[in-house]
């Protein structure tokens, strides 16, 4: 079984809180913009998660009743591999996420 790619490792950040902020699929949802933050107190650090090339978007809704502005803590994830070689995968409070993609870009301001 291979090791789970975390944000973490990607940033050469510790482990801490991570907040899904929005979703935005785009193009027929073949490209999916994920806008998050990573909480350390006091640090708070935004970044954006682009897959591209998506074949497969799969979206498990845990709160029905969450309002579209709700922002969402992250329980686990696993950013998989690119080439369609492993999902990344999103479980957090208001839903689960499963993502099968080609590119994997991070863009971040710090």
């Amino acid at each position: 079984m291979s090791e789970r790619t975390t944000i973490y490792k990607l940033l050469n950040l510790q482990p801490a809180s991570l907040e899904i902020l929005q979703v935005k699929p785009s193009r027929w949802a073949t490209e999916v913009t994920f806008e998050c933050a990573y909480h350390f107190p006091p640090e708070r650090k935004l970044f954006t998660l682009r897959f591209g090339r998506v074949r497969n978007l799969q979206w498990l809704v845990i709160n029905p009743d969450a309002k579209e502005i709700d922002e969402t803590q992250v329980l686990s994830h696993d950013l998989g591999a690119e080439g369609y070689r492993r999902t990344a995968r999103f479980a957090s409070t208001l839903a689960e996420i499963i993502i099968s993609y080609d590119t994997l870009t991070i863009e971040k301001d710090w």
